[in-house]
């Protein structure tokens, strides 16, 4: 099998794969927070409180990284400026890893064995191929010690298979730019702001129907309640955003990354999503009739009780997606068929 990641140097860390290990260890941590996904939610404060907790497979782990300075790194590290996750690896794994520079940043990563050696270690701008044995291990993640406090996300994307073992594939990119508060305000006035940076902001219960936010980075934005109403989102980042009732009908959100969204409630009526990225994105009770979600990858995503009556998924990559209670009347299948009048869950 062949699981596939994305790394992140920005708000989280969600580290793990979709490979069929046949492990559903629940114990400790926080409940999962994606419907329908198998893995435990981590985060370091899950690590702080609980020194027997071991991050395994299909875990999604969220972890800060902090300068030496700061008097809040978690867990307590004694070199003050790294952050140590216990790690079982159920098999035998080749990882295939990049990290994206960006933001300037020179933090690293290594995996460390039972017995003290270093398995491997990566810093940005790299890509590394490694056999990873089954046993337990130790990921340690190093801030550079220059740059402010940071977060680092691992995505899980999907899975496939090879031959001989499984093959991890990631991708890590180190952003860390903050918003550009000029580039928000512009935003506001005007509705427009292509390639724009406003990641993490505060966009709750706007109203900025027909904005152009073409490319622009919403990533960890909070949106909820706001009025999005036919706004070009084509190839924009909202990674990780909270989208909670937010009014999307008739929007263009193709090619966007909408990975780990928020979209609960929302209301996404005869918007495009085609070939957007929406995997581990909450969509439980949203309003989607007529919703273009062709070619769009939908891993681990939730649908439950979402109306997508009439939405068009055909082409649509699935896997562990949850369509729970999901009204699937006159929806055209990704195997491109017509769901029948009355589908409920599942295509009939």
């Amino acid at each position: 099998m062949k699981g596939k990641f994305r790394i992140y140097l920005i708000l989280i860390l969600l580290i793990g794969t979709l490979a069929d290990s046949g492990c559903s260890d629940n114990d400790g941590g926080s409940s999962s927070a994606v419907e329908g996904y198998s893995g435990r939610v981590l985060t370091s404060n899950d690590f702080a409180a609980d020194s027997s907790l071991v991050a395994r497979n299909e875990d999604l782990l969220v972890v800060a990284l902090n300068p030496p300075s700061a008097a809040d790194q978690i867990p307590k590290s004694p070199e003050g400026s790294s952050v140590s996750i216990p790690y079982y690896s159920d098999t035998t794994y080749t990882y295939s890893v990049c990290w994206e520079e960006g933001g300037g940043s020179a933090h690293y990563a290594s995996l460390i064995d039972a017995y003290g050696n270093e398995v491997f270690s990566i810093h940005t701008g790299e890509c590394i191929d490694r056999v990873v044995d089954k046993g337990n291990y130790v990921i340690k993640f190093y801030h550079d010690g220059t740059s402010a406090s940071t977060t680092i996300f691992l995505e899980p994307i999907g899975t496939s298979t090879s031959d001989s073992s499984t093959v991890i594939d990631q991708k890590i990119s180190s952003d860390g730019v903050e918003m550009d508060p000029s580039q928000y305000e512009a935003l506001i006035r005007t509705k427009s702001c292509p390639g724009c940076n406003l990641m993490d902001a505060n966009l709750v219960r706007m109203k900025l129907p027909d904005a152009n936010l073409t490319n622009a980075n919403l990533s960890h934005a909070s949106m909820n309640g706001s009025d999005f109403q036919n706004a070009n989102l084509t190839g924009a980042n909202l990674f990780g955003s909270s989208l909670r009732e937010t009014t999307l009908t008739g929007a263009d959100a193709t090619n966007a990354n909408m990975n780990w969204a928020d979209l609960n409630l929302a209301d996404l009526s005869q918007a495009t999503l085609a070939k957007a990225m929406l995997q581990g994105s909450n969509m439980t009770g949203a309003t989607m009739t007529g919703t273009v979600l062709t070619e769009a990858s939908l891993q681990a995503a939730v649908f439950s009780r979402a109306n997508l009556s009439q939405a068009n998924l055909n082409g649509a990559r699935l896997s562990k997606t949850g369509f729970t209670g999901a009204n699937l009347s006159s929806a055209t299948w990704v195997d491109g068929r017509t769901c029948a009048e009355g589908s409920i869950g599942t295509c009939n």
